[in-house]
């Protein structure tokens, strides 16, 4: 078992940021996981035990993709919407599982923490 965490530890930790292969893109992009309270907010904006993502894509990219020092990728919506509208379809969904599995959203890291 490690050591035990203080409260300024913990918030004071580095999210964890993973390398994804975007081949549609030739290369890597990092996804994090997102914070709880964007998790929330999209919630919030839903009814029903399963939430539907597909009108928050802007937001699970603005907020998950960065650079392999933890900074955001985009700055706004716009920069997002204008990947969204150009990019291969391929590529963005495969940042968006990224993100969301990094999140615990997705159906398979659901089932794991479910199991724990």
């Amino acid at each position: 078992m490690g050591e035990a965490l203080t409260a300024v530890a913990i918030l004071h930790a580095a999210t964890p940021r993973q390398p994804v292969e975007v081949k549609e893109w030739g290369g890597t992009v990092y996804v994090r996981s997102l914070t709880y309270s964007t998790i929330q907010e999209l919630y919030a904006d839903q009814d029903g035990d399963t939430p539907d993502w597909r009108p928050f894509v802007p937001v699970i990219l603005l907020n998950g993709l960065v650079d392999a020092d933890g900074k955001p990728l985009f700055t706004d919506e716009g920069e997002v919407e204008q990947l969204m509208d150009s990019g291969s379809f391929a590529a963005v969904m495969t940042c968006v599982n990224a993100i969301m599995e990094a999140s615990a959203l997705s159906s398979a890291a659901e089932d794991e923490l479910e199991k724990n």
